[in-house]
């Protein structure tokens, strides 16, 4: 990117006024919607939504949709 005042920008420069920036980069993350897959005992993310049985530990990981 060049500004009017000639100067180029490139990653975690100053630009005039003294001000650092850096180039905005989308965070990454499990969405939410895992969340229900997630074993309430070991903490394990199955393969299949709920209800299911915890390959890890055994435990059952319940479905909590409302009915």
């Amino acid at each position: 990117m060049i500004y009017e005042s000639g100067y180029r920008l490139s990653t975690a420069q100053s630009v005039p006024g003294g001000q650092v920036t850096t180039p905005r980069t989308d965070e990454g993350g499990d969405a939410a919607c895992w969340l229900p897959r997630v074993c309430p005992e070991c903490g394990l993310l199955a393969d299949q939504d709920p209800p299911v049985m915890c390959t890890h530990c055994g435990a059952q990981i319940p479905d909590d949709k409302p009915a």
